[in-house]
């Protein structure tokens, strides 16, 4: 590529290297340079900005820029009308507009936090308030102990005072009360000498009594053992009669227990129906009755026992030779069911291929994420499509593409999102697989909806030989189908059989037909043959299938084109791949299960009979266990009869021999009493005559005894006067110490009250309470009243030490916070400024650059019979801020917005181009390329665009301007325009042959033409 500047030229060469695809080489002006170099030359230097659509207009971007929104289109038009500059002015207004509006919000957070502030700081005051009061009592607490503490050290030093004074009244007591003891001592001493003189004449006499005293004492005793050995032996006597009245009481329990016992065995006896049955008289007669019985059932017991066990083992053979076949059974329907699992096939069939893999793994994912998704997200399409047919799924393996089995279908935008983010963000992890966007209807979409009603299909295209769409051979979830109608076209498919064939084999020659297949409004078809089908089972082998494809050209006489191939079946949907194996095991289940009935058979018949024996046993050993039960009954009842019997005549026994016991005792006993009063009189008799002794010494005492009394009372008079005296001297002393010990105590508790009021008052020093102080009663009792006042007052308010550093942290955040609103609403001014600043020449250049092209575009439209108008849609936010193109193309019609619903596709088309061409005369730019922006008009747009750019591209302003298309149409106005040039592919200078040097030919033209005339002149002459 060659481009011409001012003073030079410069060539740009790039060379692409078939082998090495995607690499290539640059050169300018022959020197090697990289792709940067190149944009850095074209861009910068020459303004040739080739991003630009006002430079470089390709036709997919044609149909891109018609599919921008607003904000899209704003933005390309930014970009071509005033370049990076003016997008990157709206780029930086959005910025700027963000930045303000998080500072806004940043700012009414911390307004909304200011206030909350504010309220808590409402909400506490109350509280501080009740807290302060608090603490205003508790000041008055701490002045009342004060004044307590100095009060109570004054009361105790006068109380220390008035001790000092009665410790000494106290002391002289003691003194004066010891000097009266001593003569009362004295006579205490002589009374003592006299009772001891009477005391020793009395003691001669007492003594001599004394042992009078001893001996009478002595004869009494052995006259009370005697009395006791008399009533000793009376007892005896008097207990034979008890012994037997307990010994009668006993022999008559164990009688009336014996009675008892008997009693009962003969009412069981009546009672019991076996002894009517086998009238037997006896007990002992019925015992051995039950023992023959027992013998009689202990055969019948065995033999049952015997039978049933050999049921039990009938059974246990039965149920373990129903065991291995019932595995067998198991085993079978496992390998027919893996065989006929299409699913679990076509996942085995897709793991041979890397989009079949990339497909599972996506599958799992989606699977595990269910959660994420507002709809089912359905895929991938080769597991949830069934087609019953195994040829009917030939012909829709051959029509729909590979990509579309390898994708998952998506019923909402979000989920579609969701899937595609995912699969960027894994990179080449799912780079095979795809995904569709399909709404969720609730009745699958008709399969002829597209191109033929139900009706013309019946009535027009059954007698040709169509046996029905494709769509209608589909079984998967509605929005699936509907994906494969939008993507595949499968509702757009025909198919048939020989007949069909025959008629669109006709359709070229016979218009009827053609007509009839392509009617108004219908521009193409697709339609299937099958030929050569071989059945086997319900799998399909040899299928041949046809396809023809039928489109009607927009050109001339609408021709129609034809194109007829082979379609091959891909074998995606899967199918049972074995079916002689299929039905094999099909046989071998069948078999197994006739094998497993009969031995069922068996096993419930050998069952039945285990039963039957259990039973059997089960009645035998009840009447076994009921004979047994019996005896030991009897047993039991003759042992206790027995044994009652026993005790009633031992009992009879004992009470015959304690009689005669009693008769020999009596005897013994009557002549120990005899023996015993005897004794007792001779005691008695000695007693009398000591006691006689015992009064004459007593006698003859009475007078040293009347002297020594006298005496004795004489002393203790006086030693009752001394110890009272002493008692009284004690009383002083101890009355004394403890005035001591009083004075002392409270003398040191003066000064410890004098400490603690000194040092642990609360309001100290007590020159600065001195005041406060006074102003308190000079009554502790008072004071105790005020304090007891106050403290009741202190405690009702609830004591909250938190509060206080709660409410002062609450008051340095309403600070903080209060200086940061401060700051942030001046950052916000200060960004809306730079907002203002930002904003007005943006959007006075967007404004006054519209005003010429929608007038630009308007010429354009008109010129098209039709009218057209660009406005910018303004927006609450500048991101939001988007450009729309409104046209109408009928007389009296209201001009609407450029939408895909509203206009036709050339009707778009046409306006896009017009919009883009008129977006070209803002834009400065050496040269302008345009590249197959026709393809796809219609004739009359085509005309129409041609044109637009004939009138564009001349004139001497015009910059050059390249059209690039593979074709034109005939006799297009300003063809022959002298500044239009149509330029031929493979007709330059490297595709002829050497004999023709274009290359020097080129080279002497650039020389002629950079030639002053006189030298042209001059070699024109030579």
């Amino acid at each position: 590529m060659e481009l011409e500047k001012k003073k030079d030229v410069t060539t740009i060469r790039r060379e692409l290297v078939r082998s090495s695809r995607g690499v290539s080489k640059w050169k300018i002006d022959g020197k090697s340079a990289n792709e940067g170099n190149v944009k850095d030359l074209v861009e910068k230097e020459m303004n040739i900005q080739i991003g630009n659509l006002c430079t470089f207009l390709p036709q997919e971007k044609v149909g891109e820029f018609s599919a921008f929104d607003d904000v899209g289109l704003l933005r390309e038009t930014e970009k071509a009308i005033g370049g990076e500059s003016l997008y990157n002015q709206h780029e930086e207004l959005i910025k700027a507009e963000q930045s303000l509006n998080n500072a806004e919000r940043k700012k009414h957070g911390i307004e909304e936090e200011v206030e909350k502030l504010r309220e808590k700081k409402a909400q506490l005051e109350p509280d501080k308030q009740r807290l302060e009061k608090r603490q205003e009592h508790l000041k008055t607490i701490d002045l009342c102990i004060t004044r307590k503490n100095w009060l109570e050290f004054e009361e105790l030093r006068a109380q220390a005072r008035e001790d000092r004074e009665r410790a000494k009244e106290a002391q002289d007591e003691f003194t004066e009360q010891k000097a009266k003891i001593e003569p009362l001592q004295a006579k205490l001493n002589d009374a003592r000498s006299s009772l001891s003189l009477f005391k020793t004449r009395f003691d001669k006499v007492v003594n001599k009594q004394v042992h009078s005293q001893e001996k009478s004492d002595k004869a009494f005793e052995d006259l009370e053992a005697a009395k006791a050995q008399v009533e000793e032996v009376l007892d005896s006597i008097q207990n034979l009669g008890s012994r037997r009245k307990k010994l009668e009481e006993k022999a008559a329990i164990s009688q009336a227990k014996y009675d008892k016992k008997l009693k009962e065995m003969n009412d069981y006896l009546k009672k019991a129906p076996t002894m009517a049955q086998t009238r037997k008289e006896s007990i002992d007669q019925l015992i051995a009755y039950f023992k023959q019985q027992i013998q009689e059932k202990r055969q019948p017991y065995n033999d049952a026992t015997n039978t049933e066990r050999d049921a039990d083992q009938a059974f246990r053979s039965a149920k373990l030779a129903l065991k291995e076949p019932q595995a067998d059974l198991e085993r079978l329907r496992n390998e027919r069911d893996a065989l006929t699992n299409t699913e679990e096939l076509r996942l085995q069939e897709m793991a041979r291929t890397e989009a079949g893999n990339q497909c599972r793994l996506m599958r799992e994912w989606i699977n595990k994420n269910k959660g994420a998704f507002i709809q089912t997200v359905y895929g991938p399409c080769r597991l949830v499509v069934n087609v019953q047919q195994s040829h009917h799924r030939a012909l829709v393996e051959a029509h729909v593409a590979n990509w579309i089995w390898h994708s998952f279908v998506c019923q909402t935008k979000r989920d579609y999102d969701t899937c595609i983010e995912y699969a960027q963000k894994c990179g080449e992890q799912f780079r095979m697989v795809n995904f569709l966007l399909a709404s969720n209807d609730s009745t699958p979409q008709s399969s002829s909806s597209q191109l033929w009603s139900k009706e013309y299909i019946e009535s027009k295209l059954y007698p040709l030989g169509v046996q029905g769409i494709l769509s209608d051979l589909v079984t998967c979830p509605p929005p699936v189908l509907k994906a494969l109608n939008d993507h595949a076209g499968l509702n757009s498919a025909l198919f048939g059989e020989n007949n069909l064939q025959m008629n669109l084999d006709r359709a070229s020659d016979d218009q009827t037909i053609a007509n009839l297949l392509l009617p108004r409004g219908v521009d193409r078809y697709v339609a299937f043959i099958l030929k050569h089908q071989q059945q086997r089972g319900k799998r399909a082998a040899n299928i041949e299938i046809i396809r023809y494809q039928a489109i009607r050209s927009r050109y001339a006489r609408g021709d129609i084109s034809t194109l007829i191939g082979q379609a091959y079946q891909k074998n995606v949907l899967g199918e049972p791949s074995d079916e002689t194996k299929i039905n094999e095991l099909t046989m071998s289940i069948t078999q197994a299960e006739q094998i497993i009935q009969d031995l069922s058979d068996k096993f419930q018949a050998a069952n039945q009979q285990k039963v039957a024996a259990k039973k059997l046993v089960e009645k035998t050993k009840k009447d076994f266990e009921t004979s047994n039960e019996t005896i030991k009954k009897l047993t039991t009842a003759k042992s206790e009869v027995a044994s009652a019997k026993r005790m009633a005549e031992t009992k009879k026994r004992e009470l015959a021999d304690a009689d005669k016991e009693e008769e020999r005792d009596r005897k013994k006993y009557q002549k120990q009493l005899e023996a015993k009063i005897q004794a007792a009189i001779r005691a008695a008799q000695s007693a009398a005559s000591f006691s006689h002794q015992v009064y004459s010494d007593t006698a003859k005492a009475t007078a040293p005894f009347i002297a020594k009394s006298f005496c004795k009372q004489h002393v203790d008079r006086l030693q009752r006067s001394v110890e009272n005296a002493k008692k009284a001297l004690n009383e002083y002393e101890r009355k004394k110490d403890e005035l001591a010990q009083a004075f002392r105590k409270c003398k040191e508790k003066a000064l410890v009250a004098r400490k603690i009021a000194e040092e642990q008052s609360p309001c100290t020093p007590l020159e600065d309470y001195e005041e406060q102080l006074n102003n308190l009663p000079t009554s502790v009792e008072a004071v105790d009243q005020i304090l007891e006042t106050e403290q009741e007052a202190a405690k009702i308010i609830q004591d909250n030490p938190q509060l206080l550093e709660q409410y002062n942290d609450l008051m340095q955040k309403l600070q903080r916070a209060e200086k940061q609103y401060e700051d942030l609403e001046a950052d916000a001014e200060t960004r809306q400024a730079n907002l203002d600043k930002i904003r007005a020449p943006w959007e006075s250049t967007l404004r006054n650059a519209l005003i010429a092209l929608r007038e630009k575009f308007s010429f354009y439209m008109s010129r098209l019979n039709a009218r057209g108008d660009v406005e910018i849609a303004a927006a609450p936010t500048y991101d939001k801020w988007g450009l729309v193109i409104k046209v109408a193309f009928r007389d009296g019609a209201p001009m609407s917005k450029l939408e895909a619903h509203v206009q036709s596709g050339g009707e778009r088309s046409i306006s896009t181009i017009m919009f883009l061409m008129a977006l070209q005369a803002h834009m400065p730019s050496p040269f302008r390329v345009v590249d197959e922006i026709n393809q796809g008009m219609d004739e009359t747009n085509e005309r129409i665009m041609f044109k637009r750019i004939v009138l564009n591209s001349t004139g001497p302003t015009a910059p050059q301007y390249f059209l690039i298309t593979p074709k034109l149409l005939q006799n297009l106005e300003g063809l022959d325009h002298p500044d239009v040039r149509a330029l031929i592919v493979f007709n330059g200078a490297y595709n002829l042959d050497n004999q023709f040097p274009i290359t020097s030919f080129l080279d002497k033209k650039r020389k002629l033409e950079n030639m002053s005339e006189d030298d042209h002149n001059a070699m024109t002459d030579d």
